[in-house]
């Protein structure tokens, strides 16, 4: 099936076998003779608006935490970047209870969301790497968003207003006409709101303060080259975060996002903005060639790099060519 933009095919289908895929890699590296592999993130966009349109949602969900249970299992947490997708069959809250709030662990409590979480957007950290905290941002329920808000909600009227004096077309989810970066205004990006942002504020300065390392997860890019070059596909508010980032660059090694269902990498005030492929733009293969049917990739943490591993799509990334994405020392 197309796109929306009727650029690019969907296959609906074989994403979940693309899951799969990844799953059952990650397990056999896990129990190899080396195990390393730690945690998984899931960066959005795994589930689509036509399972509600069919009244699947719930069949969609039970069949993707199958996939994320059976590494929960046996490696670790499976930690999630809801995606504006998955706001197409999901309120703010199901969405926490029934995917943020499914991340578990086989071997103990830490490195998970807090359990009594009212928002989508929290840090751990792993005793594999004391140094480092991981950052999972909230950039599609949005603090200030159309898809993210409830319905005739104040803040949902705030925002439908808000892209109204922004966007001309009547489908707000088209920027038909719209140039540059105002081409952001579209109904399927939101912002970041005060309270997420003075949050990971503060996260930073102690970060930097106490020379750590970050490592943050975001489903909508924030970086316009790392966008693939679609500036439909920023934050609303892409700019301030950016700003932010480069304010703490001495701590903040690696942004990875999703959104745009490309590969997408920049390297910015030696901070590494990565955007892996979308599994729902994989095609079915009927041969041995894996270089196309999946996409996903695994990152080896070293004491001054980060290491991506890319599969089929993913290993085309410019960051997975690169491999080695060296980080800045702190001090």
């Amino acid at each position: 099936m197309w796109n929306y933009q009727k650029a690019s095919m969907r296959y609906y289908r074989h994403a979940l076998d693309v899951l799969g895929f990844a799953v059952n890699s990650w397990i056999e590296e896990a129990q190899g003779p080396s195990p390393t592999m730690c945690f998984a993130v899931d960066l959005g966009d795994l589930i689509d608006f036509k399972c509600k349109l069919h009244g699947r949602t719930q069949q969609a969900l039970d069949r993707i935490r199958a996939h994320f249970q059976a590494f929960q299992n046996v490696v670790g947490p499976v930690h999630h970047c809801v995606g504006n997708h998955e706001l197409y069959n999901l309120k703010r809250q199901e969405y926490i209870r029934e995917l943020m709030l499914h991340t578990a662990s086989p071997d103990s409590t830490s490195g998970l969301p807090p359990q009594d979480a009212t928002n989508a957007y929290y840090s751990f950290t792993i005793p594999q790497a004391p140094s480092f905290d991981f950052v999972v941002l909230d950039t599609s329920t949005y603090g200030f968003s159309v898809t993210g808000a409830l319905e005739g909600s104040t803040e949902h009227i705030k925002a439908v207003e808000f892209l109204a004096k922004r966007n001309p077309n009547k489908d707000k989810n088209s920027s038909v006409n719209m140039e540059g970066f105002d081409q952001r205004f579209v109904e399927y990006n939101g912002a970041i709101d005060p309270a997420q942002m003075h949050w990971l504020t503060q996260l930073l300065k102690r970060a930097e303060a106490e020379a750590r390392n970050v490592v943050v997860f975001m489903h909508v890019p924030t970086h316009e080259v790392a966008s693939g070059g679609h500036p439909a596909a920023l934050l609303w508010n892409f700019d301030e975060l950016l700003a932010l980032f480069r304010q703490f660059s001495k701590c903040v090694r690696a942004v990875f996002s999703g959104h745009t269902h490309e590969n997408d990498y920049a390297c910015d005030h030696g901070i590494h903005f990565v955007g892996l492929h979308a599994a729902l733009e994989c095609p079915p293969s009927s041969s041995d060639d894996t270089s196309n049917d999946r996409a996903y990739a695994s990152v080896d943490i070293f004491p001054r790099s980060l290491r991506i591993r890319g599969a089929g799509k993913s290993s085309k990334s410019r960051a997975g060519m690169v491999k080695d994405l060296k980080m800045i020392a702190t001090k």
